[in-house]
């Protein structure tokens, strides 16, 4: 008994040493030609004679857990969680193509309040872009799966070449593989175009800039405005409180705009703004004569003044002169008025007392005024440009209610009052030329304005020496009344000048800002460019691998197990001898040995499926039984 279990045990020891022997021998060829490729008969012999080796018995270690039913076939079929995966990344890739195309929309022409508005605006966008990179190219990399297994199905590939395939993805330098450029280009131009896809990354959060501009943004803010609040300030007092005269800074800033002849300018809230401005104030409005007798010739006699029409009274008050030109007169029986004539130097008509003829006979009155005005500031420079101004009604107070306005607390005809001592002091007087041709002022400081350049002064002063000229460009709306309006309009305007303490006071209203800003400038169609075509191209591929997973049979994947499971072969264990390590690089001698995979034939009807040396594998086929 002893003696037999010895020779047993010898002969399975020579059968082995013998199956041993045989592997070298094969190696060794291997070794010593890398391109050759086992002899059918040779890979044959070999697998016969692993057959014939003898079964585990009662001497052999105990596996750790029990080998599997050699009856047992393998499963085709494809799991649904790789195609579901597939068309979720791509769904997820298309919605996060949508949020950043959402986002950047939603910033465009905005402006840019803050450098951290737009550092986390550049964050978010960059992290968009890297979402959908990871998407496409996740996509990709389970589509160059699928293909790998089709081409090692179908084609020959070096070993060398085998790794490259296995490492296209995550290594560029496997691109360069001259095998692969031959036997799978399909694979190569799905790496290139992984490869490409990170791009996208880098152009479309670019499409988000920011551009200085002038554009129009409203915004509250505070501006002066007319508020005659403050103008029982205005006098000089006399008595108990008396209005006697205008005060010197209502002075200086009137004689300042009647010599400029323009507005002071007031502060900018900005210095490029514009915005509408309401407000009311004193001003004064010109007619001419008969326009006023029209409108309201009847007066109320009084005991100082017996006059009962405007006619009669105007006919007493402007006495005419001889060589007189202008006469400018404050006539006390009709309040805040003021009677203006103009014309060459008089000859009275003996019959009616009156100039047989006038360049001008004008009656002003002070009416309380709407006006409705446009400032805008360009560079800080102010213009003003009338809306609406509605004369509304006329003042209704006499000299001792103007007197006492300041005493009565009652600052809207306080203004009024002062306005028309102003205009009284600066308007009243007469022009008379002499015999001798030489010029006399009386009272009137016209001549040192714009209102000498009018044609109704102009033309009544100028001498036969001629040695006045005036510029008829620096008398404003042309005539002599048009100017006194513009002057009245002038002086309102100038209470809100940021130099005079006087008519202003600040008002809240919407301010249009046209000063140079940052915006958010987003370009739509370079993004959307670059997403639709990234997504055209990956649903592609998405087709092409979807194509790969029908011809496989089954979800392949390059896990460790896809590997072990794969590569079940006696001619790959004899291959491996003295190279167990799986050390990088390659050794020469095995690098251009040619495998594929496929079933591996042994002469039975089921057979198993595994990678294998030319002669020794034959075509897989979706649905062949294989163990």
């Amino acid at each position: 008994m002893v003696l037999t279990d010895t020779g047993q045990a010898t002969a399975r020891s020579v059968r082995g040493m013998s199956l041993e022997s045989r592997r070298c021998e094969a190696h060794d060829d291997l070794a010593s030609d890398p391109g050759r490729e086992l002899d059918p008969s040779t890979s044959q012999s070999l697998l016969q004679a692993e057959a014939q080796d003898e079964p585990p018995g009662p001497s052999k270690p105990l596996q750790s857990s029990p080998p599997p039913d050699p009856t047992s076939f393998v499963t085709w079929g494809i799991c649904w969680r790789h195609p579901v995966l597939l068309l979720c990344l791509f769904a997820g890739s298309l919605l996060v193509a949508m949020g950043h195309h959402m986002f950047y929309q939603s910033l465009h022409q905005k402006p840019v309040d803050s450098t951290i508005q737009q550092v986390w605006a550049i964050r978010i966008g960059t992290g968009l872009a890297f979402v959908y990179k990871s998407g496409l190219v996740a996509i990709l990399s389970m589509v160059n799966t699928q293909q790998i297994w089709v081409t090692l199905r179908r084609k020959f590939i070096t070993l060398q070449g085998i790794d490259n395939m296995f490492m296209l993805m995550n290594d560029p330098t496997a691109l360069f593989n001259r095998h692969l450029w031959a036997r799978a280009k399909t694979l190569i131009l799905l790496a290139c175009v992984a490869w490409l896809v990170p791009l996208i990354a880098i152009i479309t959060p670019a499409t988000l800039s920011v551009k200085a501009s002038v554009k129009p943004q409203v915004m509250p803010s505070s501006v002066a405005t007319v508020d005659l609040a403050n103008a029982t300030s205005w006098g000089t007092f006399a008595g108990a409180g008396r209005v006697e005269r205008a005060g010197s800074e209502i002075s200086r800033l009137f004689h300042t705009v009647a010599s400029s002849g323009s507005y002071l300018p007031s502060s900018a809230p900005f210095p490029n703004a514009s915005y509408d401005l309401s407000f009311w104030a004193p001003s004064y409005k010109c007619v001419n004569l008969s326009e006023a007798v029209a409108q309201s010739n009847s007066l109320t006699p009084s005991a100082s003044y017996n006059y009962s029409t405007l006619q009669s009274g105007w006919d007493a008050e402007m006495k005419p002169v001889n060589g007189q030109s202008y006469a400018a007169v404050a006539p006390g029986f009709k309040s805040n008025a003021l009677f203006i004539w103009s014309g060459p130097a008089a000859y009275v008509n003996s019959m009616n007392d009156r100039p047989v003829y006038a360049n001008a006979e004008l009656v002003c009155q002070l009416y309380n005024t709407s006006y409705e005005v446009n400032m805008r500031f360009d560079n800080g420079i102010q213009s003003i440009t009338p809306r609406s101004i509605r004369y509304l009604h006329l003042q209704d107070w006499d000299e001792g209610t103007g007197s006492n306005s300041a005493l009565d607390k009652k600052p809207a005809i306080a203004a009024s009052y002062i306005t028309y001592l102003l205009f009284q002091d600066f308007l009243v007087g007469k022009l008379t030329i002499g015999v001798s041709g030489g010029l006399s002022v009386t009272g009137t400081s016209l001549m040192k304005t714009g209102l000498a350049g009018c044609a109704e002064i102009k033309d009544t002063v100028t001498t036969s020496q001629g040695i006045l000229g005036f510029n008829p460009g620096i008398c404003r709306n042309k005539t002599l009344g048009r100017a006194i309006e513009d002057l009245s309009s002038n002086f309102t305007y100038s209470l809100m000048a940021a130099a005079y303490n006087l008519g202003r006071s600040n008002t809240t209203v919407p301010v249009t800002i046209s000063a140079p800003r940052n915006f958010y400038s987003y370009d739509k169609s370079t993004l959307l460019t670059a997403y639709l075509a990234s997504l055209s191209v990956v649903l592609l591929w998405m087709g092409i691998g979807a194509f790969a997973l029908w011809s496989n049979g089954i979800t392949s994947n390059t896990s460790f197990s896809a590997i072990l499971l794969t590569t079940r072969n006696a001619d790959l264990d004899a291959l491996a001898q003295g190279h167990c390590l799986g050390a990088d690089p390659l050794p020469d001698e095995i690098a251009g040995v040619k495998l594929r995979f496929g079933r591996l034939t042994r002469g039975e009807p089921a057979s198993h499926a595994g990678f294998g040396v030319r002669g020794t594998v034959t075509a897989v086929e979706k649905g062949d039984k294989l163990l």
